[in-house]
């Protein structure tokens, strides 16, 4: 299964610099497609959803940060041969 997670922009790296994440929204049934012939987009929460979070609060269930799947899928990719999307 190919995940397209977007690129960090530069409001990302603002709200970083503030001590808040923005998520990257992670569609329900992404564990149904596991090892199957699929692509899966996933989008970013709204920038002020994220202004508006507090530092404290943890990002809902359903996202995750978009600097650690940045990380999670660069070492995937530059393991086996592929470049990073």
């Amino acid at each position: 299964m190919t995940i397209k997670v977007p690129e960090p922009n530069i409001f990302d790296k603002l709200l970083r610099q503030f001590g808040k994440s923005r998520g990257v929204i992670i569609p329900e049934n992404a564990h149904c497609f596991h090892g199957k012939e699929n692509h899966m987009d996933c989008k970013k929460e709204s920038l002020f959803k994220s202004l508006c979070r507090s530092r404290d609060k943890a990002l809902p269930k359903d996202r995750a940060d978009i600097f650690l799947l940045q990380k999670i899928y660069q070492k995937k990719n530059t393991g086996n041969g592929h470049k990073p999307h």
